[in-house]
């Protein structure tokens, strides 16, 4: 190897250990939702995205029920237990008798 192709390599070499440093280091201070496109992450997103969505529904099945005067606790916890799938059901509710 030549002295000019042998700094290059050097060069190379230096940068390349000093990039791999760096992603290191932003794993070390992120935690587990660095893990961009691996198995744990893409559960992780699955996970949230649950959560959320039957949060919604919980909310969106409350406020159905609370205008159609039915038991609106027990269409809250039908939202959020069974997600979209509860929602068209609340349409059959019928109203609460005091």
């Amino acid at each position: 190897m030549s002295t000019d192709s042998a700094t290059k390599y050097n060069e190379l070499h230096s940068l390349l250990t000093v990039v791999i440093a760096i992603m290191d280091y932003k794993k070390a201070l992120s935690g587990p939702f660095y893990i961009l496109g691996s198995k744990e992450g893409k559960e992780m997103g699955f996970i949230a995205l649950t959560l959320i969505s039957s949060i919604v529904c919980g909310f969106i099945c409350y406020y159905i029920a609370r205008r159609r005067q039915a038991n609106y606790r027990f269409w809250s916890m039908m939202g959020i237990a069974f997600g979209p799938l509860a929602i068209p059901f609340v349409f059959f509710s019928r109203m609460v008798m005091q």
